[in-house]
């Protein structure tokens, strides 16, 4: 029994917990491929500002494990719609969160995002909320890409969470060991309790009822792991 409450641990830590991450650093990448004028335009920070210009430079961040968007070290947040990394209005609140879904970044569940323009030909700033009303605007998606040109296709990683595939299937491993590791528990509770009702029972040669510690019976059944501490509390071992 023993193994059999190692053995829980280890499913019920196994299909539960899953490590949380930051994940790799990667360059902010324009992409807009139906607007050719804009090919050669980069996502940049200027004044706590993300701009999108015909320039050389460009801008790296990595997703925290809560979901925020770093960049520079400043959590990246939204005010009126602009992306910015220190608030710029008093609606202005850490964005979250941030995930990567098919190779480009998404905000809240959506990829898309906009390229307004801020007056200089040739010169905009990022917004994640539709401004319909401004002519110009550039519907866009932004590119995650790691320092040897590859492009972070999934954040945070599904590989976290095992998965037996097939070419029919695709199972989740913590949607099976779940239930095993449910079905162990109880199975353990039951036979503590059948073990314990059947010891309350016992009686002495000359056929007389002994009376029993239950307590002491339960806590040699913790000690031994045929129950566990959090068994104690449970209503069917309480006194009647």
């Amino acid at each position: 029994m023993k193994f059999l409450t190692s053995v829980f641990s280890v499913l019920l830590t196994s299909a539960l917990c899953v490590s949380a991450e930051n994940s790799p650093e990667f360059t902010l990448q324009f992409y807009a491929p139906a607007i050719n004028s804009l090919s050669n335009f980069n996502i940049i920070l200027s004044d706590s500002i993300f701009s999108v210009k015909d320039v050389a430079q460009s801008v790296k961040g990595y997703i925290h494990e809560n979901g925020t968007l770093f960049v520079d070290g400043y959590a990246v947040g939204k005010g009126r719609g602009y992306l910015t990394t220190t608030p710029q209005s008093k609606s202005w609140e850490v964005s979250s969160p941030w995930t990567i879904s098919e190779g480009v970044l998404e905000l809240e569940g959506d990829n898309e995002f906009f390229a307004v323009p801020e007056g200089t030909p040739g010169s905009y700033v990022l917004s994640a909320a539709k401004k319909a009303e401004v002519r110009g605007i550039t519907k866009m998606n932004i590119k995650p890409v790691l320092s040897d040109g590859s492009i972070i296709q999934t954040w945070p990683k599904t590989s976290t969470s095992t998965s037996i595939t097939s070419s029919n299937y695709q199972v989740d491993i913590r949607l099976v060991l779940a239930p095993i590791a449910a079905l162990i528990l109880v199975s353990m509770t039951v036979f503590s309790f059948i073990r314990l009702r059947h010891r309350r029972n016992q009686v002495s040669p000359k056929n007389e009822w002994q009376p029993v510690d239950e307590k002491a019976l339960l806590d040699e059944d913790v000690e031994q792991g045929f129950a566990t501490d959090e068994m104690k509390d449970s209503p069917i071992f309480q006194n009647e």
